[in-house]
């Protein structure tokens, strides 16, 4: 039985240190299986990550670019409205000026043509005033008594006779 027994232990022995190199060699073989896979994972990850930023990066790129289009027609926009503007600004500065202009034209034909009145008002009264002085005259040779009225009648010819110069003045000025 002993030597059974020592059989068995060096069978038992044997088979342990038979099995144990090739348990040991599948146990290489799988780690280095499953380091070639995390590596190929790997690899295909960089790869990913790489495809990923290079989408990425064009997507940012279409994205800036149409931010920039966005933006150069925007300025395009503004600018074409802030000429329209200024354009419509002008018009109206012209059209207010042409308005000035015309309301000035007939602000002064308007007074040329009231002090032209006038002026006309001032010759008539001084031929009025130059008939009631020669009225009065006459009158005088025919009564005396109507003589204090003569000089009353030439007072009043000079005032009309310096109102009518001073209406020619002005009417003259305002030509």
């Amino acid at each position: 039985m002993k030597g059974i027994f020592k059989f068995l232990a060096t069978f038992a022995i044997a088979a342990v240190a038979i099995v144990t190199p090739v348990k040991a060699d599948a146990i290489d073989d799988q780690a280095n299986w499953l380091r070639n896979l995390v590596e190929s994972n790997i690899a295909r990850a960089k790869t990913d990550q790489a495809n990923q930023e290079a989408k990425f990066a064009a997507q940012r790129q279409a994205l800036a670019n149409e931010l920039a289009g966005y933006a150069k027609r925007a300025e395009i926009d503004y600018n074409n409205q802030l000429a329209l503007e200024q354009r419509q600004q002008a018009a109206w500065a012209n059209e207010l000026d042409r308005l000035k202009k015309r309301v000035e034209t007939d602000q002064k034909n308007y007074n040329t043509s009231f002090l032209n009145e006038i002026y006309k008002s001032s010759v008539e009264n001084v031929r009025i005033k130059n008939q009631l002085l020669g009225s009065i005259q006459d009158l005088t040779k025919a009564n005396p008594s109507f003589a204090s009225g003569v000089d009353a009648a030439k007072d009043s010819l000079a005032c009309a006779q310096n109102d009518s110069a001073n209406a020619k003045a002005a009417l003259d000025a305002s030509k």
